[in-house]
């Protein structure tokens, strides 16, 4: 791993991409993706999820936050930002202006937002929604009704969804996040039917993702991901695409869903079998203003 001194601090940064070879990397250079915590509050009660009972209220200090952008670009190590939560739709008037702010710093940065879609259409008022590079909306069932029961909340239909999505320019803009587990998405079938009901709502990616070992819910409901695709490719509706591994950390594998009616699907399906590595490849900015080395670490840079 490459050191990089970052406010006084020697870390370990990622300095690799994943290969196409289990236990192998390409080097590349050291960078990482600053992950911003807009709020801790959410409406959701996601039972697998490390923030579900941080309720807290506070707002991003702008100033602070661009003092870590501007510095993290200095390092030539930035390579994206994730704006997250808790919800950050929740005040979706200071997310905006958070939007705003960093692309006043950086005007070329890969920005995406984590939502369960809460305001979903507040989107089409922000300033710049076209530059926006991804939208992830956490849905985890075909069914509105069972999609809300795992979220905890009412949450956005797939009907609001197709309608928000007709009004965006960039159609390949969202992307719906699927954790699998067992006793709601478990199976091929299941993958099936998700990706017949969003090919008809007008989204093009998927990403189905395995639970990670959190908590007792997360450890009791775990699929391991790989057995659900390891036949994938026999049914005429899957095609394969790539493989790409980090060592013993994760592994990806992408296809292609070609719908029953014709629709083109791109999946990621995501195995993470570990969820500590010896490397830093993402910081966070929590929502009081400090800069970490992950979303439950305790060391504090800045």
């Amino acid at each position: 791993m490459a050191i990089v001194e970052i406010y006084g601090k020697k870390l370990e940064i990622r300095d690799f991409i994943c290969s196409n070879r289990k236990y192998d990397e390409i080097k590349t250079l050291p960078s990482v993706r600053l992950y911003v915590r807009v709020t801790n509050t959410c409406n959701s009660n996601c039972k697998f999820c490390l923030n579900c009972n941080n309720k807290t209220i506070s707002h991003i200090n702008k100033d602070r936050l661009g003092d870590v952008i501007k510095y993290l670009a200095s390092k030539d190590i930035l390579n994206a930002i994730t704006l997250t939560g808790g919800e950050p739709m929740l005040n979706y008037k200071e997310l905006n202006d958070v939007i705003n702010y960093i692309y006043s710093i950086l005007p070329n940065i890969r920005i995406s937002i984590s939502t369960n879609g809460t305001n979903l259409t507040k989107f089409l008022e922000f300033d710049n929604i076209d530059k926006i590079d991804a939208i992830h909306i956490s849905r985890h069932h075909y069914n509105d009704k069972i999609n809300s029961e795992i979220l905890g909340c009412e949450a956005v239909t797939l009907e609001e969804i197709e309608k928000f999505q007709a009004k965006l320019k960039n159609k390949n803009q969202i992307i719906i996040n699927s954790i699998m587990m067992k006793g709601y998405l478990e199976s091929l079938d299941d993958v099936k039917i998700m990706c017949e009901h969003i090919s008809k709502i007008g989204i093009k990616k998927i990403h189905f993702v395995s639970l990670i070992d959190y908590n007792e819910y997360s450890r009791e409901r775990y699929i391991d991901i790989r057995d659900v695709f390891e036949n994938a490719t026999s049914n005429q509706n899957f095609y394969k695409d790539f493989d790409r591994y980090r060592k013993d950390f994760c592994e990806c594998h992408t296809y292609k869903y070609i719908s029953n009616e014709g629709y083109s699907i791109n999946i990621l399906a995501r195995t993470v079998s570990s969820n500590n590595s010896d490397y830093i490849e993402q910081l966070v900015f929590t929502n009081d203003n400090k800069l970490i080395t992950g979303f439950d670490s305790d060391e504090v840079l800045y």
